[in-house]
């Protein structure tokens, strides 16, 4: 016979187990691999079969360690994605709960079922979007783009973070729910906390032909961009990228990666950390100075990027990469090898 504190014990863990089985119904990506948190970020652990609830469970929702999961699948797909409405210290906005009621409310109006985060920080939202069959990541991220634009947001940092994966990297990760101050919310009640497993199960993954149904009544293109000419600036050099620097995308694995949005290798995956990376990257390849301020306000274009269009922040950013070029090379003429100092973001 059971005695009450092991019926109370077994309740918990139940508990936990049908949050995580939740959890594992929404939140996937990647199954061959899941992502443990470590002192200094997280590192990929492969898996010999899919993550189970049990260990979920039993790891993350006891907050013994923190685990997470890389969102791009094979075929650049996925079946969940978010945007992050971030508020930190360095970077405060003020706005980031009414910015995601906007969000939720568009999107909830028009027949999908988000579902809102106050993430681990307690101090920021991710809403949420998820799918019965996995869809392209550029699809995703273009409907996203034109939903944050059509309500007047400007667009904040969108998981995954690359339409693609190039070279190795298993893309980016983000941290299951549920772990320190994450919870669900009803943000049209308050901002009042949910129970974990109701607000999951009323969830329903939406179908392709829904995703471009809501685009096709708020007035969202899933189409591919195409490259337009360029009518407001007279000069197109600005803008345009070089011969020398299509090249190098086309047969530069590693540059192409970093240019794709993978953050592979960084300690900081911020949008101006990439831009320096990429413009590292290519002083070392020797692209001349134009060259690169056009491919950086080019990338930063493309991502709507604003800071693109600032000439002290372009001129910062290539000044600054070319002293840690320089760096690098003292290093080596001293002998000390060809690796750049670990705050380098290559």
């Amino acid at each position: 016979m059971r005695n009450l504190p092991n019926a109370k014990g077994g309740d918990k863990l139940s508990s936990r187990l049908r949050q995580d089985e939740q959890l594992l119904r929404l939140f996937r990506g990647r199954e061959e691999h899941v992502a443990i948190a470590t002192g200094n970020g997280f590192r990929p652990e492969a898996l010999a079969a899919p993550l189970t609830p049990a260990r979920l469970a039993a790891e993350h929702l006891t907050g013994d360690r923190c685990l997470g999961f890389y969102l791009m699948r094979p075929g650049n797909k996925v079946l969940c994605s978010c945007v992050d409405f971030d508020n930190k210290p360095d970077r405060p906005d003020p706005a980031w709960k009414r910015k995601a009621e906007k969000t939720y409310h568009l999107l909830a109006k028009h027949g999908l079922t988000p579902l809102v985060e106050v993430s681990q920080s307690g101090s920021a939202a991710h809403v949420w979007i998820f799918f019965s069959k996995p869809l392209s990541a550029r699809l995703v991220r273009a409907f996203w783009r034109g939903v944050l634009t059509i309500l007047g947001i400007p667009v904040p940092e969108i998981y995954p973070r690359q339409d693609r994966l190039s070279g190795k990297g298993l893309g980016n990760l983000v941290r299951y729910p549920l772990w320190s101050k994450s919870c669900f919310v009803d943000v049209a009640d308050g901002w009042k906390k949910l129970p974990p497993i109701k607000a999951m199960a009323a969830v329903t993954p939406a179908s392709l032909k829904l995703l471009k149904r809501v685009a096709g009544k708020i007035g969202v293109s899933l189409a591919p961009p195409t490259r337009q000419a360029n009518t407001t600036n007279p000069t197109p050099t600005t803008l345009t990228l070089s011969a020398r620097v299509k090249e190098l995308l086309e047969h530069d694995e590693r540059l192409a990666a970093r240019w794709g949005g993978d953050t592979d290798g960084l300690n900081d995956t911020s949008r101006s950390a990439v831009v320096m990376s990429l413009a590292c990257m290519l002083v070392r390849r020797y692209v001349p100075t134009p060259e690169i301020e056009a491919a950086i306000r080019h990338w930063c274009s493309e991502q709507r990027y604003d800071k693109g269009d600032r000439e002290d922040w372009v001129k910062r950013t290539l000044d600054k990469a070319y002293a840690l070029a320089a760096a690098d090379l003292d290093q080596r003429h001293n002998g000390g090898g060809g690796s750049l100092p670990k705050s380098t973001p290559a």
